[in-house]
């Protein structure tokens, strides 16, 4: 057994297709050669998003703490909607998608929910 702080004698390997462990969006995830997956945003907005609702505002949102460290202070919302997306494949689809947004700062972290088309 090794002592703490030091790292295990053992140490198991992490599967050779990362995309299994990923689950229903994998194939728009772009990855790099040795299964890591690249941050930013995986799709494109084409057009505007409609339906716009807000889901929730300031302590109702679960991740608070982590958009006002990364962000800053601000009346934060969570919004969703539905808009046209172009995938990392080149597909154009109809897809709802979710981010949140506060004023004086912007949009921000938009994901794609599901797929309606």
């Amino acid at each position: 057994m090794a002592a703490s702080g030091t790292r295990p004698e053992f140490v198991p390997e992490r599967p050779r297709d990362a995309r299994s462990a990923i689950g229903l969006l994998a194939l728009y995830y772009p990855f790099l050669g040795n299964g890591d997956r690249i941050h930013g945003m995986y799709f494109e907005i084409v057009g505007e998003i409609k339906h716009v609702q807000t889901i929730a505002v300031g302590r109702q949102i679960r991740d608070l703490p982590r958009l006002e460290k990364r962000y800053g202070a601000g009346r934060w919302r969570k919004c969703k909607g539905v808009g046209t997306v172009r995938v990392v494949s080149g597909q154009i689809r109809v897809a709802e998608i979710h981010w949140y947004e506060a004023h004086g700062i912007g949009k921000r972290r938009f994901k794609i929910k599901r797929f309606l088309d």
